[in-house]
């Protein structure tokens, strides 16, 4: 499965978001983060909140392309839109 894979200008994202807050109501850092996906959508659902970490145990990366060469060509097909 990926590791320590950063997932930055693709849609690369999954899994359940627990914000957990502190005395003060400040959110932490989400306990449910897989600190092998890297993620820095924070439109997904999966996003891990206030760290940039998916929270699925693993992500299926896809391509819209019929010859993918670039990174811009991968898609993360786990991703799904959370709206504001």
């Amino acid at each position: 499965m990926t590791n320590g894979i950063l997932f930055q200008n693709n849609r690369f994202c999954r899994g359940h978001t627990n914000i957990i807050t502190n005395k003060g109501g400040e959110n932490m850092m989400n306990q449910n983060k897989n600190e092998s996906i890297e993620c820095t959508i924070k439109n997904c659902t999966h996003h891990a909140g206030t760290v940039n970490y998916c929270t699925l145990d693993k992500i299926h990366v896809g391509t819209h392309e019929m010859n993918p060469t670039k990174k811009e060509c991968t898609d993360c097909d786990s991703f799904q839109y959370k709206m504001s």
